[in-house]
């Protein structure tokens, strides 16, 4: 790495007065009183924690320097200390004439992270102490620039897009099944280089961390640092998600081999992929991978959340939110791409454009999209893979991409607070230092990533390094030889340099991409075999499939959804009333519900429907809130009946504002037994005088209380389309319901029932 040494000015520890940049100091710059020297953050935490009398002796220190003015700063920078863990008042007890000299003259990223975690004089007494240690700090920062995050999601995505390229043999026959079982393998075994990889990278951060030990500055804080940081790091996270991807196509394809066992007579197509849809899709190994990523990301936003208070993390946050929108963007495109494709009138591009990137539309079209991906969605997605065990593919693809896109994203902001939060607690920095430090890093990412977009040169990472593929078809044996040799020393790692480590891992992917390589061969096998016996036997049925795709073996969320209710895929778009009750519907498929009254694809719009009910289901405040922004884009449906749906105050105000705005044309609404409580009761209330087209309204068994009722009383006096309004099995009390019946009583044909 370029001027480590040169950065590495300290040798004993941050601002030692034994060290040589320090004794080199004029003496003038250290002729104050030992007693009027600034005291660091941890110093001073100590000292006021200690006891009254080392605090009132920092008091009357700063006292005598000072005054008044410098003793109220001493005072808010105490209050900060017990604020933000003593990371913020040395920002208040600045002096007034700031240091010179920086603290760590190399001004990069890596240098200054060498700077803080390891001692220089140690390093140098070291057989390539210095270089490990570049490296090291470059392993750990690997990824986190703009540019190279976006491009380890785009990597990842582009595997499974590959994986999918030309489909799953089908096993109905004896070659069916000889090419069925040559995929399983290869899928399988890039599944295990893969996983091989991720080990070579963890395992290379130990070895680091076994062999620079001696040299850590704060060996404690520093390894707890690097330990949580490895969990966001995107050279870690990225490998983490394509394994992830790999089980979940693993997954699809024993949903194929059970299908095409329990159907062994099954040859049309058709009918094949009918039952293939409706086969149970075995997720448990792919929900596997969920919780482990849901795991890493809650301990990711806990260091995040914990270290929110200091600058280092915050200053971050701005690539964050861009990584943010470009994984957004991203998605976007491509599905926006696939449909032009689709249309374009030239025979086989439209079913090539769908095979290979259909997949990315479906998931932007689903409810936890990743071109709509949220922190909150991917904390709600635990909750809803709890309660759906034997969960749809696309719910598992698409929760789990959005926990991996959360974690990705975050990471920036996540590893810096850790960095720089958990040494400067420690006393290895001063806060000021980690600031600017956290300034420069953040600098580097910006401007190495936009330089690298603005000239097309995006570094690429390990996960997919199309020059290293296209090197390896020269000599395919050497890299078998040298995967293997890689692999039969990790028993002895610690022995291994971090070099040998990361070039292990870097083989592996290497490896893994040739395999992506062999499936579509697999595959192509399969189907020109389904060619050539329909040309020898001139028929269109030669008694087997061939091979089917990813987008025939996993139902749509429409598709998934007409299951549950019990209504057929192409009749959906022509019903008129959709009797839905106690069908287990939660909130995700609600939302799919809520897509199709509003603005669904063709055929699949409810665009006839005038009556919907889906009593006694979970829709949940989620799944109201998407029925509230569909009610305003749908001009049909008259009649929608909520009860029993655990909507809430949320979920009621959404509906009463959408009801209010003037757009929709719903007559009839029953909100009843939905717990919306006093502040669902009070929204309602005020939306109604703007409902211009409501008759009919139920609110009963909600828990409305007086207060509520005073509110939906001098509504009604602005309201004059309303006909029947039920408030029973509320808590409304005798003077609330009177005042109710005066307003009704006033309301020309209002029927009220109390």
């Amino acid at each position: 790495m370029e001027h480590v040494e040169e950065a590495l000015l300290r040798p004993d520890g941050p601002r030692s007065d034994s060290s040589p940049a320090n004794s080199a100091k004029p003496q003038a710059a250290s002729a104050k009183p030992p007693e009027l020297r600034r005291a660091s953050s941890t110093q001073m935490a100590a000292r006021a924690l200690a006891g009254p009398r080392e605090f009132l002796d920092a008091v009357r220190q700063l006292w005598a320097r000072d005054g008044v003015q410098l003793g109220v700063r001493m005072l808010m920078g105490w209050t900060a200390i017990l604020l933000t863990a003593g990371g913020t008042q040395s920002l208040w007890l600045a002096p007034t004439t700031p240091q010179a000299s920086p603290w760590c003259a190399d001004q990069t990223a890596s240098g200054r992270l060498v700077c803080i975690w390891f001692n220089a004089t140690c390093l140098h007494a070291q057989p390539n102490g210095t270089a490990t240690a570049g490296a090291f700090v470059a392993l750990t920062t690997q990824g986190l620039a703009f540019d190279e995050a976006l491009a380890t999601v785009v990597s990842a995505m582009a595997l499974y897009a590959f994986a999918q390229f030309g489909g799953i043999p089908v096993p109905d026959t004896q070659l069916g099944r000889a090419l069925y079982t040559a995929w399983m393998v290869v899928q399988s075994l890039q599944y295990a280089v893969t996983l091989a990889a991720l080990l070579m990278v963890v395992l290379a951060y130990a070895n680091a961390m076994h062999m620079l030990n001696d040299c850590l500055r704060g060996p404690s804080s520093a390894r707890l640092s690097v330990g949580l940081s490895a969990l966001a790091t995107p050279s870690t996270t990225g490998l983490a998600l394509t394994l992830f991807l790999y089980a979940f196509a693993l997954s699809t394809g024993i949903k194929v081999w059970r299908t095409a066992r329990a159907n062994p007579s099954v040859h049309d197509r058709a009918a094949f992929v009918s039952k293939l849809k409706r086969e149970v899709q075995p997720v448990l190994f792919a929900s596997a991978h969920f919780w482990l990523a849901y795991l890493a990301m809650s301990i990711a936003c806990a260091a995040l959340l914990l270290t929110a208070a200091w600058l280092p993390g915050l200053v971050a946050l701005p690539v964050c939110v861009a990584l943010v929108a470009a994984i957004k963007g991203f998605f976007w495109l491509i599905a926006h791409l696939t449909r032009l494709a689709v249309r374009v009138p030239i025979q086989g591009v439209g079913d090539a454009a769908t095979a290979f990137t259909g997949w990315v539309v479906q998931l932007y079209q689903s409810s936890f999209a990743p071109g709509g991906f949220t922190v909150r969605a991917a904390f709600t997605s635990r909750s809803a893979m709890d309660r759906n065990r034997d969960d749809p593919a696309w719910g598992t693809l698409g929760r789990t991409l959005n926990v991996f896109f959360v974690l990705i994203a975050s990471a920036p902001a996540v590893c810096l607070g850790v960095w720089l939060a958990i040494p400067t607690v420690g006393g290895v920095v001063r806060p000021d230092e980690a600031v600017c430090t956290a300034l420069a890093i953040v600098a580097d990412w910006i401007a190495s990533g936009l330089s690298a977009i603005f000239t097309l040169a995006i570094r690429m990472p390990a996960l997919l390094s199309i020059d290293a593929i296209v090197q390896a078809l020269d000599d395919l044996g050497g890299l078998v030889r040298q995967a293997w040799e890689s692999l039969s020393k990790l028993a002895w790692y610690l022995e291994l340099d971090l070099t040998s480590l990361i070039e292990g891992a870097r083989v592996m992917l290497v490896l893994n991409g040739l395999l992506a390589l062999v499936k579509p061969v697999i595959t192509g096998l399969a189907k020109g075999s389904l060619v050539v016996s329909r040309l020898l036997t001139q028929t269109t049925d030669p008694g087997f499939i061939g091979a089917v795709s990813f987008a025939e073996c996993v139902p749509s969320e429409v598709e998934d959804l007409c299951a549950a209710v019990g209504a057929r895929p192409d009749e959906i778009s022509s019903l008129v009333e959709a009797d839905w009750r106690r069908k287990d519907l939660d909130a995700d498929q609600c939302i799919v519900i809520a897509r199709m009254l509003g603005a669904g694809r063709k055929g699949e719009r409810l665009e006839l429907l005038t009556s919907l009910s889906l009593d006694g289901n979970d829709v949940g405040p989620e799944g109201a809130k998407a029925l509230a922004d569909a009610l305003r884009a749908n001009a049909v449906l008259t009649s929608l009946n909520l009860t029993y749906n655990r909507i809430g105050p949320e979920g009621a105000k959404a509906i009463a504002e959408a009801l209010g705005s003037g757009k929709a044309v719903l007559t009839s609404l029953d909100l009843s037994f939905n717990q919306l409580g006093p502040e669902g009761g009070k929204a309602v209330a005020e939306a109604l005088p703007f409902m211009a087209v409501l008759t009919h309204l139920d609110l009963s068994g909600n828990e409305l209380d007086a207060e509520a009722g005073k509110a939906l009383a001098s509504a009604l006096a602005a309201n004059a389309v309303l006909k029947k309004l039920d408030l029973r099995v509320n808590h409304l009390g005798e003077a609330a319901e009177q005042t109710v019946r005066d307003a009704a009583k006033r309301c020309s044909g209002l029927e009220l029932e109390l």
